[in-house]
């Protein structure tokens, strides 16, 4: 190397020399800004360099563990974080960032000590507030939360995120329309907010809303289509609007975008149950259980999948694999007692459901099954208080309580059943199925009636309409029987089964083919003869096969439903007045309520008293109503009545072991000897009706009275007294009566009631007059003339088809008293009996007078 060379390098060491490093704060900016470029690794290297040259840099130290905790290393994130709140104390973000590092990893006490301590030093960050607000939410500490959310939005009202989180708090709360306002107020700020679209559609659905729901679902997976669980929720309020085949689809996209997902294929499972493709079912739940072994969820469902197969002791099984998996599953709780209902365990059921009350005390299924069974088992004590309870939640609009849990309750007002029965409806209101356009196959203009029900069966619904389908007029009417329920193959099912120009059986079809079945069929006239009583499905009535649709015997009361155009009845069981108190337009019919089967087989021979346990003498009062009818005043009533007639003993029907210890220990608490109380077993219906010619006096119960089973006494010719109260079921009886030609056997008070009672035991020449009266009624009054009330029934058929093909909506309906000819008819569904047609006179649906 030459001398001219050598010059040159040094003079460029020189120069190298002169260059300045960057300084830590040039060094700190360029971390920050490559931080929030999302280049953590590079961030990450320039905040180490910076701590190299400074060691006490607290702000490096700060997000040196932000980026620790971005990159789910949450332990050294809260190390390097601490270490920065030992240098400097006093930075509200470090305290607020080092909570959030602590829920992370589950320490919610710590995290909400630090954000406090972050709020205490920036009382107006209102991110601090929001997320003390979210760790006390995962606590369960509600109030709380929503107080966090509330200040931070005091603080920064435009904060879309928060708002949807304080409606997740509120929905938590049971507080449904103020968590729908605030999810609206996060869209109102944020249209394009994916997430609260998603939680007000879960919301509305919540509230029975399911149209809205499926809306809101539907915008958000338009604005992120690639979120499983958006679709999963939109399959969810599908599945509860019965549209079962878009339910799947919409879990089959969720699981397109996330195989492994096991909550989607626990739900799919159970659509495949409702489908009627309980294999699909079981392998669904148990690719999900292979996913998830540990989901209690899949274990709850197959276990309804076994139920519903009848396989009682394996759904068992389940159902405690998945409380052993979570003891506080509410919902598992609620269906093994669902389950040991069905077993006849009722005392396990009660402690079932009351283990469920006790975890989501707001549970309006499991508290109305627990009242229910408490009821059934006349066990009276503190049942005050959880009546109330139902009638609190109703009032509040709960929509998982069925009206027919209210029937019983003695505060019930005609005002609580339908504010109960609306909200009960709400779960079911859905889109009607489009038209097809078809007939049917129709020939001639013969109106097609179809009749839905559970109960084609030794049922008390069944046993009463046999002849009123034999007697329907098949040159004015086609009648279709559509049948859900359980098969029992008995004399009743065979003769209805014979009685319909078609018997169709809907149990393998999912809701939506149901109702399809239906429309294809031709329905002019759809009448539901079960409303929500055990085995309903409204599902099928809300989809609307039909353009009319009508309730009618087996749901006593309003349905609350849209779905439903009429309610069939009579002045006695909805008087003038009533009408505000059902969603349906009321179709009045002359005579009684409910049709009667006067071609029934006989009933056995009349056995001794000694054979059905009773005395030799003595007066016997009887009830055969269903248990959970009686009530402690109804009760207490007729223990004064044995107290005032010596010798006289009370005969019940017998529904459990449970119902006979308690009512025999209430009897020796009023001071009547407890043998006084008799309990016949269940029997077969000839039998049944045998041993009603043995009793005396028939007692009703109230405010649920007797309907079929008054019909059954006046037939046997066994006098019943009846106390008219302020609802259909409080009214049943008294409709019996009055169609029989006895109406002075219906007292108007409780007072009325016992006297009537007692004066009837202590006048036996006047109780042998009603006998003669009874055995007089069999062959000429309304209550046993099944041609007479199937042509009333028929007019009113005929008024609503009217109306519809004239354009109107429904409107109320009154079928005048005609003068029918022939009081029978033919077997095998012809009718011979002719008869005259009732006038038909339209009613007002307005108020009446008095």
């Amino acid at each position: 190397m030459n001398r001219k060379q050598r010059r040159v390098e040094k003079r460029h060491d020189r120069s190298a020399a002169r260059t300045p490093s960057p300084s830590p704060h040039a060094v700190f900016t360029d971390a920050v800004r490559r931080h929030q470029a999302g280049q953590f690794d590079e961030a990450e290297r320039l905040y180490g360099q910076v701590l190299t040259a400074d060691p006490g840099h607290a702000a490096s130290l700060h997000l040196l563990g932000v980026v620790a905790y971005q990159t789910g290393r949450y332990d050294l994130a809260a190390d390097l974080i601490s270490q920065a709140i030992t240098i400097t104390s006093e930075d509200a973000a470090f305290h607020s960032n080092l909570g959030l590092v602590l829920a992370e990893t589950g320490r919610l006490d710590e995290a909400i000590a630090s954000y406090r301590h972050a709020i205490d030093l920036a009382p107006d960050a209102p991110g601090a507030h929001y997320n003390l607000g979210l760790a006390l939410r995962r606590l369960g500490r509600l109030d709380e939360a929503i107080a966090c959310y509330r200040r931070a939005l005091a603080i920064k009202p435009d904060y879309p995120q928060v708002c949807s989180d304080l409606g997740i708090a509120l929905h938590d709360q049971s507080r449904p329309d103020e968590a729908i306002a605030s999810y609206r107020r996060a869209l109102d700020l944020a249209p394009d907010f994916p997430e609260a679209l998603t939680n007000l559609g879960i919301a509305l659905q919540d509230q029975g809303r399911l149209d809205e729901a499926v809306a809101c679902h539907g915008k958000a997976i338009a604005l992120r289509p690639d979120i499983p669980q958006a679709q999963y929720n939109l399959g969810k309020a599908l599945q509860k609007q019965g549209r079962l085949d878009d339910a799947a689809i919409a879990y089959g996209r969720a699981l397109d975008l996330w195989p492994d997902f096991p909550e989607a294929l626990t739900n799919l499972g159970m659509v495949r149950q409702a489908q009627g493709r309980p294999d699909e079912a079981v392998a669904c739940l148990r690719r999900a259980l292979d996913l998830a072994p540990d989901l209690p969820e899949a274990m709850t469902n197959l276990g309804i999948v076994m139920q519903g197969q009848g396989r009682l002791d394996e759904a068992a099984i389940f159902y405690g694999r998945a409380l052993e998996l979570r003891p506080e599953f509410p919902e598992a709780h609620y269906d093994l007692g669902v389950l040991r209902q069905e077993q006849g365990r009722p005392d396990e059921a009660i402690a079932s459901y009351r283990r469920a009350l006790e975890l989501k005390p707001n549970y309006p299924e499991a508290l109305a099954h627990l009242v229910h069974q408490r009821h059934t088992l006349c066990d009276w004590e503190h049942l005050d208080g959880l009546d109330r309870r139902i009638c609190d939640l109703v009032l509040t609009g709960q929509s998982g309580i069925p009206p027919f849990s209210l029937l019983a309750l003695p505060a019930t007002t005609p005002g609580d059943l339908l504010t109960c029965a609306a909200a009960y409806a709400r779960q079911f209101q859905v889109a009607p199925l489009p038209p097809t356009g078809g007939d049917g196959g129709r020939t001639g203009d013969r109106i097609r009636i179809g009749y839905l029900s559970a109960d084609f069966r030794e049922h008390a619904v069944g046993c009463l309409l046999p002849e009123l389908v034999e007697c329907h007029d098949r040159r004015r009417f086609e009648i279709f029987g559509y049948s859900y329920g359980p098969v029992d193959d008995g004399p009743t099912r065979r003769r209805l089964a014979a009685g319909f120009d078609r018997f169709v059986d809907l149990r393998t079809l999912s809701h939506f083919d149901a109702a399809r079945r239906i429309q294809a069929d031709g329905i002019d006239i759809l009448v539901d003869l079960q409303g929500y009583t055990t085995y309903a499905r409204a599902e099928i009535v809300a989809l609307r096969p039909a353009p009319i649709q009508a309730s009618f015997l087996g749901n006593p009361g309003t349905t609350g439903a849209e779905f439903i155009d009429y309610i069939v009845a009579n002045e006695r069981c909805i008087p003038p007045g009533h009408e505000a108190f059902y969603s349906e337009r009321v179709v009045r019919l002359p005579d009684c309520h409910q049709p009667s089967d006067t071609r029934s087989a006989p009933p056995a021979p009349t056995p001794s008293r000694a054979t059905c346990g009773l005395p030799g003498n003595g007066f016997v009062f009887c009830c055969f109503n269903a248990s959970a009818k009686i009530t402690p005043a109804v009760f207490a009533a007729w223990m004064r009545l044995l107290a005032g007639i010596p010798g006289a003993v009370l005969w019940l029907a017998e529904a459990n072991p449970w119902m006979v210890a308690n009512l025999r220990r209430e009897a020796a608490a009023k001071g009547i000897d407890p043998s006084r109380l008799v309990f016949m077993p269940h029997l077969a219906r000839p039998d049944y009706l045998a041993r009603l010619t043995v009793a005396d006096l028939f007692l009703d119960t109230h405010p649920y009275g007797a309907g079929a089973v008054a019909a059954d006494c006046l037939w046997a010719g066994l006098p019943l007294v009846a106390l008219c109260g302020d609802t259909y079921v409080g009214r049943m009886a008294a409709s019996v009566l009055d169609a029989a030609g006895l109406p002075e056997l219906i007292a108007t008070s409780p007072v009325e009631y016992e006297e009537m009672a007692l004066r009837l035991a202590r006048e036996p020449a006047a109780l042998g007059q009603l006998r003669d009266r009874l055995r007089a009624a069999r062959t000429g009054s309304p209550l046993f003339a099944p041609l007479r009330f199937a042509r009333n029934l028929e007019a009113a058929f005929l008024r609503m088809w009217e109306i519809h093909r004239a354009g109107h909506p429904p409107e109320p309906i009154t079928i005048a008293a005609g003068t029918p000819g022939g009081m029978g008819c033919s077997p095998g569904g012809a009718n011979t009996g002719g008869g005259t047609w009732p006038s038909i006179s339209p009613q007002s649906s307005c108020w009446s007078p008095g």
